[in-house]
């Protein structure tokens, strides 16, 4: 009877022993989407991805089951788009393996301001395809509802959720056993996503999972605690939406340090905005917390832990007032290399700042004016001239001590630095058509700006302006912004026709018209030209140049010499018109720098004894323009001559 008794005492000792195991059970865990790819869910502002996040929490959740003698299978290990297998083919191999439970793992998204939880499971939310499926479904929504501190806890069946009574999900269907789907939290609910890249909170959350499958199983809960919280700033609020009620809108400190006593365990937080700290698989009892962050206060607490549960130990720090500020960068930086001559002199600091003092520390010698202004909580200055350095110079950036932060502490000593001009800061304008205080015989002239380098679009707003003789303002059409060979090129053309009434006309060029690097032209440029032209030409039209009949390329003429034949050719074009819908384009290419001609024939008839000309764009080469005729001998001669030394329409003639 004595050895009876001593055996009975020896079993019950190792059932406490093993009280949470749970050997013999088999677990699928499915880590949802994979790969970065269009089948990825991704918040740019975080950098977060469901993917990884989801496999995160799926290797942690593994290794806690493992712990306690689970077999787990995983439908995937690894995050790229391979690894995202079809839903099918995770169901069969998971049917394959004969598991008892099949439990995948996702976070949701909606409007960028919800954070529930939700679990979900095949059929009507009261009415389970496996009843278990919806117990499992409440355990573990209440436990990652109270880990992450959702706003709310939800179990639906899949055939009400999304309204199609009945199966919708394909993780599910096909599958033989219980199985549940996680939507621990919402990765677009910035707050949480910027949680989310803590791999500590998505190792939090496994933790909340595996209490819900040792309470599905039939275990007692873990034998230890766990001690979590938030480290945030007091008074200062994040630029983002957040759930006040949770503490959301209060700004999250990077880079903390809590240390846990008794024991001497450090967590150090990562600079991913979320002040998220964990200490995991601590005894039950009492425990003092000791918080730190750069430039703050420490700070403490008393935490008791229970065990299979999280204590939460949440500390707003405050600003340690009396630290000496820190400079944590400058530019120009480099007392060699020289810099452009509108670069803006930066100082970034490690505390905010009292702007006036601040400023009135700062000298910048060659004494230059500018503006000042402040950023990122007045802890970035930046000082940008009024107009560009001198030339190829020394500048010598002089902050002195007396630069105090909002709380009245001087720098610790002097900084001063140095920095070196390029030789350059004007934008010239090089060279224009018309030209200054010239006459063109043109009424409808195309103005041309070249300048040294490609310009800045953003600096044209209101800088170019085209004036008639009595200050009148005349519309512009066909603007064309372009550069070519490292110049910067601008055209464009008066809406309506110039004559010699309206003369002296004038091209009026603001100061702030700035190159790609922001170097501006500083001074203002006046352009004036005189016009002398003719207002009505009456004619008859023999060709509009609305179709191309009658007109061959200039290969198809015996008179065309020293042209590429490849690139040479007529066209009719809808790119540029006049009077009409369409315009003839003559692309020509000479193969050297003299003695080619370049022919477009033309068989139409017409009479030769009344007056002929045409309107031509010209393209200011100063090449040579003729109408030629043959008449009814094949004698050739020629109705007009010209040179191409304009640009824009023209009406060019002769008498026949």
């Amino acid at each position: 009877m004595k050895k009876m008794k001593k055996l009975l005492f020896l079993i019950l000792i190792s059932r406490a022993v093993f009280a949470q195991d749970l050997f013999g059970t088999k677990i699928y865990l499915n880590p949802g989407h994979g790969g970065f790819d269009s089948n990825d869910r991704n918040i740019p502002e975080t950098g977060f991805w469901e993917s990884t996040s989801n496999l995160d929490k799926g290797l942690a959740l593994r290794n806690i089951l493992q712990q306690i003698n689970a077999t787990v299978y995983m439908s995937r290990v690894a995050n790229t788009s391979a690894d995202d297998l079809p839903l099918s083919q995770i169901v069969s191999d998971a049917n394959s393996k004969n598991v008892d439970f099949f439990h995948a793992i996702h976070s949701n998204a909606f409007n960028g301001q919800s954070n529930y939880t939700l679990l979900l499971f095949q059929g009507k939310d009261n009415a389970p395809t496996y009843p278990d499926a919806l117990t499992m479904a409440n355990f573990v929504s209440n436990e990652i509802y109270n880990a992450n501190r959702t706003t709310a806890k939800y179990s639906r069946g899949d055939f009400d959720f999304y309204g199609t009574g009945q199966a919708y999900l394909g993780v599910f269907k096909n599958l033989n056993v219980p199985g549940t789907l996680s939507e621990g939290s919402f990765h677009d609910y910035l707050p949480e996503s910027w949680r989310l890249m803590n791999s500590s909170y998505k190792k939090h959350e496994a933790w909340a999972i595996a209490r819900g499958f040792l309470k599905y199983f039939l275990r007692p809960g873990f034998q230890t605690g766990i001690i979590a919280g938030l480290v945030r700033d007091m008074n200062k609020t994040v630029s983002y939406y957040g759930i006040t009620s949770k503490g959301d809108n209060k700004l999250p400190l990077n880079n903390i340090k809590v240390t846990v006593e008794p024991g001497g365990k450090i967590y150090n937080g990562d600079g991913n905005n979320n002040g998220f700290f964990l200490f995991d698989s601590l005894a039950a009892g009492s425990y003092k917390l000791y918080y730190e962050a750069p430039g703050y206060y420490k700070d403490s607490s008393t935490v008791t832990v229970t065990a299979n549960t999280t204590s939460f130990a949440d500390k707003f720090l405050l600003y340690d007032t009396t630290v000496v500020v820190k400079i944590v960068s400058y530019s120009p930086s480099s007392p060699t290399d020289s810099v452009k001559t509108i670069s803006p002199v930066s100082i970034r600091f490690d505390l905010p700042m009292d702007t006036a003092s601040t400023n009135a520390a700062f000298h910048l010698t060659p004494a230059t004016q500018g503006v000042i202004t402040w950023s990122d909580g007045n802890k970035y200055f930046t000082f940008k001239p009024s107009l560009p350095y001198l030339k190829a110079a020394e500048y010598m950036v002089t902050l002195s001590k007396t630069a105090k932060t909002i709380w009245g502490i001087e720098l610790a000593g002097e900084l001063s630095f140095k920095f070196l001009t390029k030789n350059r800061n004007r934008y010239l304008l090089e060279k224009t058509y018309p030209e200054a205080n010239s006459s063109i015989n043109l009424g409808y002239p195309q103005i041309r700006l070249q300048f040294e380098a490609p310009v800045s679009t953003a600096s044209l707003g209101g800088q170019i302006n085209l004036y008639d003789r009595y200050g009148t303002r005349l519309s512009v059409i066909n603007v064309k912004i372009f550069s070519e060979n490292g110049k910067g090129l601008i055209y464009f053309e008066s809406r309506d026709q110039l004559w010699d009434q309206m003369s002296p006309l004038s091209v009026q060029l603001g100061g702030k018209i700035a190159d790609i690097d922001s170097i501006p032209m500083v001074d203002s440029v006046v352009i004036p030209f005189s016009v002398s032209y003719d207002q009505a030409i009456p004619i008859t039209i023999f060709d509009n140049f609305e179709t191309q009949v009658g007109w061959k390329d200039p290969s198809a003429s015996p008179h065309s010499t020293g042209i590429d034949t490849s690139t040479s050719h007529f066209s009719i074009t809808t790119e540029r018109k006049f009077l009409g819908s369409k315009s003839g384009k003559l692309f020509y290419t000479f193969t050297n720098s003299a003695n080619g001609s370049c022919f477009i024939p033309n068989e139409t008839k017409i009479q030769t004894n009344a007056d002929a000309g045409a309107w031509v764009f010209g393209d200011l080469s100063n090449n040579h323009i003729n109408l030629w005729f043959e008449d009814s001998t094949t004698t050739e001669f020629s109705v007009f001559y010209d040179s191409l030394d304009w640009v824009g329409w023209k009406f060019i003639r002769n008498r026949g």
